[in-house]
């Protein structure tokens, strides 16, 4: 929980940091600092052991920003982690931020599971019945898991909409009991 805490105040930093309009730049650079800490995670925990010299793991941080909008700001918060040996606070950061932005943009994040691929017609009637639900515009991001058989799982960190046909198997041998 404390961990937590502080990651939703460095967040909280670098998010007040940026206009509305660059909040899409931020959010596109956490893609692609994630994307290189999962290709290389030798690298976040070199950034963050202090077995290496500091100076050799402020130089690697150089190397890791390379192809993000905002490397300025990042590079001033990696460095901060690093001094203050907080740098494998680094996902819980990322995840907040974006957190952060999905609020002030009203926006919610969720975790779609669904047994095959939606036509674009399909997922467009789930999109606007979650953002009924939810009253807020909706971001998916699906996950295929066949063994739902059909319909769908709607997930966000505070609710859970099931609609999937196991369910619906499930709660009908329930009856049948």
């Amino acid at each position: 929980m404390r961990q937590r805490l502080i990651a939703q105040r460095y967040a909280k930093a670098i998010v007040e940091n940026f206009e509305t309009a660059q909040l899409e730049s931020l959010l596109t650079d956490i893609e692609t600092l994630k994307a290189v800490l999962k290709q290389y995670p030798e690298v976040e925990q070199s950034l963050h052991t202090q077995l290496l010299p500091l100076q050799k793991r402020l130089e690697l941080v150089k190397d890791v920003l390379v192809g993000t909008v905002n490397t300025e700001k990042w590079n001033s918060m990696f460095q901060l982690l690093i001094k203050k040996h907080r740098f494998i606070l680094i996902s819980d950061i990322f995840d907040e931020i974006e957190n952060m932005v999905h609020e002030r943009r009203d926006e919610v994040v969720v975790n779609l599971k669904i047994a095959r691929d939606l036509t674009p017609e399909s997922e467009s009637k789930v999109a606007e019945y979650l953002k009924s639900v939810l009253h807020r515009t909706v971001i998916l991001k699906k996950e295929i898991h066949e063994e739902l058989i059909g319909g769908f799982v709607a997930e966000t960190d505070s609710m859970t909409i099931d609609g999937s046909i196991l369910n619906s198997l499930m709660r009908f041998q329930k009856l049948r009991k």
